[in-house]
């Protein structure tokens, strides 16, 4: 497939007509119908509706047009790769980052990166759904839950840890004990809202989920933890046990009832993997965090 026909059906979905299409891609429209033409000479299909008001994709169009941004994205990630072999690591690496990670813990990370690898620049964002940022201006992304990509991607297991629930020692020391999942129904109950999963059912690692009404429901995690602390509840967090040296202990309650197991991945498209300002992200952060 001749992939300039294919990014010419791409800003056609993206601009909703032939003229948008042909000013963002530079080109005259004669070509722009001519990659058209072709394209649709190759799928033995119709791919567009021309009318006065535009052009609209059809079925099939709308379908090659969605896996061919996912191309389109391959290959330029592909040459970017290729040119970048045998050099070290440097350049931009784009990072797409779920929500609510300890921002002391990036600090430090970005410290350890910068020191070891000067020539590298960071441009970090996050975002409830770090992997759709992948075909949308990231190199990288990581994946805080049971999240799995689809497609040409490669992950890899940057730690494994507990999601469980949490409370200051002053909060317990101040209620009733608590023995049994259903004691959590009398207190106030804060809850992350993880990817894919419902924030109102507590997992419990052996018998049926817990069912609650949370006070508050977030994606960032270091807002449960501080209101933890506060003594305003208990909160039901992932844990990957990285130091904050200005945040007290919290204390895990039931941790042997409640909870459960969670993967923090790396996700980066398979042509990018060899790349060196990748790999150089990759392996300072193991580095950092095998430190003891």
């Amino acid at each position: 497939m001749d992939l300039e026909e294919l990014r010419v059906l791409v800003a056609v979905a993206e601009t909703g007509s032939l003229l948008g299409a042909a000013e963002k891609l530079g080109i005259t429209r004669s070509t722009l119908r001519r990659r058209i033409d072709d394209l649709e000479a190759r799928t033995h299909v119709p791919l567009l509706v021309r009318s006065p008001q535009g052009a609209a994709l059809t079925e099939a169009g709308q379908h090659l047009a969605q896996r061919g941004r996912g191309l389109l994205s391959d290959a330029s990630a592909l040459l970017r790769a290729v040119r970048e072999l045998g050099a070290g690591p440097a350049g931009l690496v784009r990072v797409s980052l779920p929500t609510g990670l300890p921002p002391k813990a990036l600090a430090a990370l970005y410290q350890a990166l910068r020191a070891t690898h000067p020539q590298l620049l960071i441009q970090a964002q996050f975002s409830d759904d770090p992997l759709a940022r992948l075909n949308e201006g990231a190199d990288v992304a990581f994946v805080l839950g049971p999240q799995l990509p689809e497609g040409p991607y490669l992950t890899r297991v940057v730690r494994r840890f507990r999601e469980w629930v949490v409370a200051s020692p002053a909060y317990l020391d101040a209620h009733p004990p608590i023995t049994r999942p259903e004691d959590l129904l009398g207190h106030k109950l804060l809850a992350w809202r993880c990817p894919g999963l419902d924030p109102r059912s507590w997992p419990c690692l052996q018998g049926p989920p817990i069912e609650v009404e949370p006070l508050l429901i977030t994606n960032e995690v270091h807002l449960l933890r501080q209101l933890a602390l506060a003594g305003e509840g208990l909160a039901l967090v992932p844990d990957a046990m990285l130091p904050d040296p200005d945040e007290g202990p919290l204390v895990p309650v039931l941790p042997d009832l409640i909870g459960r197991d969670c993967i923090f991945r790396m996700v980066v498209p398979e042509p990018l993997a060899r790349s060196p300002r990748v790999a150089a992200l990759l392996q300072e952060l193991l580095n950092w965090l095998d430190e003891p």
